[in-house]
């Protein structure tokens, strides 16, 4: 799911409403919209080409009406990016679920870091993806390419986003790795190096309203940072090229940080 959240007002509820009931095939009341607000959030899983909101699923007519709902989708996003309605697409989240067969998972070396249990029960689900028909697979992985062209589609419309990879209980992925893959995932999606560096830092402090702590290098904010070999500005591989940490105040250089990946890896502590 992609977890929309923000100053979601009730006109902005009726417009996805509205855009909704313009092209569906059917639709199931759940949450009165007043709920809905009052929960602060909506959700829209493209990749099921379901919407849900306040918790009405609304399914998406396929074939001829694509394109018309491309156009409604765009409509949408704008309205979005008009109101100030926030995203966090969480694209990896999607990716270890919908591709979970793909082979790269089984052989991340980061697994090194995750419970030997939790690695088995991944391996299991994993296995059980595989055996699905192929044509379910198939399914998945356009479903996938979907996520990737509306997070496009958010973005060129103005949207708000920050980055994030719902690592807590998520099949293949390893917390703080995983928020790397989210990087190479957005990019993937054709979102520039400077944005998704935006995503990461300025606008999360803008959604957290801290921006007058955190959010940008200054005198006076915290004094939190990553440390990169390269500009991140310049290519998203750049963000993977970690020679430093500042925390607090507090130097950690890479032997350091190399030493605290040693004792999580001894002790496997994640998950």
């Amino acid at each position: 799911m992609n977890w929309l959240r923000g100053h979601l007002n009730k006109d902005s509820l009726d417009a996805l409403r509205q855009h909704a009931q313009a092209s569906i095939l059917d639709i199931n009341d759940g949450i009165t919209s007043a709920a809905g607000i009052a929960e602060g959030f909506i959700s829209v899983g493209a990749s099921t080409r379901t919407l849900l909101f306040a918790g009405t699923a609304v399914t998406v007519a396929g074939g001829s009406a694509a394109a018309g709902a491309q156009a409604r989708a765009r409509g949408l996003a704008e309205r979005f990016a008009a109101d100030g309605t926030w995203q966090c697409p969480t694209l990896i989240r999607k990716r270890t679920t919908q591709l979970c067969d793909a082979p790269e998972y089984r052989t991340d070396p980061d697994l090194r870091y995750v419970a030997a249990g939790t690695v088995r029960l991944w391996s299991a689900n994993a296995g059980k993806f595989a055996a699905r028909p192929a044509s379910e697979r198939a399914t998945f992985r356009a479903e996938y390419a979907l996520q990737l062209r509306v997070t496009k589609l958010f973005d060129d419309a103005g949207v708000k986003m920050i980055a994030g990879s719902d690592a807590c209980g998520a099949v293949w992925q390893v917390a703080g790795h995983s928020l790397h893959q989210e990087f190479d995932e957005l990019a993937a999606a054709g979102l520039s190096p400077l944005r998704i560096l935006q995503m990461t830092t300025l606008d999360a402090a803008e959604f957290l309203d801290r921006t007058a702590t955190m959010g940008t290098v200054e005198v006076g904010k915290d004094a939190d940072l990553v440390l990169l070999d390269a500009n991140p500005a310049d290519d998203v591989k750049h963000l993977h090229q970690v020679s430093g940490v500042v925390r607090a105040g507090r130097h950690y250089t890479q032997a350091r940080l190399e030493a605290i990946r040693s004792r999580v890896a001894a002790a496997r502590a994640v998950g």
